[in-house]
């Protein structure tokens, strides 16, 4: 995820700053993931926070919901607005209100 992530933002077609869509519907094992481990994540989009307006964490259960949910490891760890999702229709809702002011 990390590589993924290094080369959409330093691609010379992204704006920056811009909001982020972090699919994790398909991520087998999420729900295994500790606290530390989403801290660790939420510090990779912390280090690149200039270049991020907002991210929004589509995930595919109540659990994985629970640990990204505000006051999560990952919401402190990250220090821009992010919030988890199940429906993509609200994720893309949430980030364009971002980007209208």
């Amino acid at each position: 995820m990390s590589r993924a992530g290094e080369r959409g933002l330093a691609s010379d077609e992204v704006p920056s700053p811009v909001s982020v869509l972090l699919d994790m519907s398909g991520a087998a094992g999420l729900e295994k993931k500790s606290s530390d481990d989403l801290k660790l994540t939420g510090e990779f989009f912390g280090e690149r926070r200039e270049s991020m307006t907002r991210v929004a964490v589509l995930t595919p259960s109540d659990i994985a919901y629970d640990l990204l949910d505000d006051g999560g490891a990952f919401a402190e760890s990250t220090g821009i607005p992010s919030r988890p999702f199940r429906d993509r229709a609200q994720a893309i809702e949430w980030l364009r209100r971002s980007e209208l002011g």
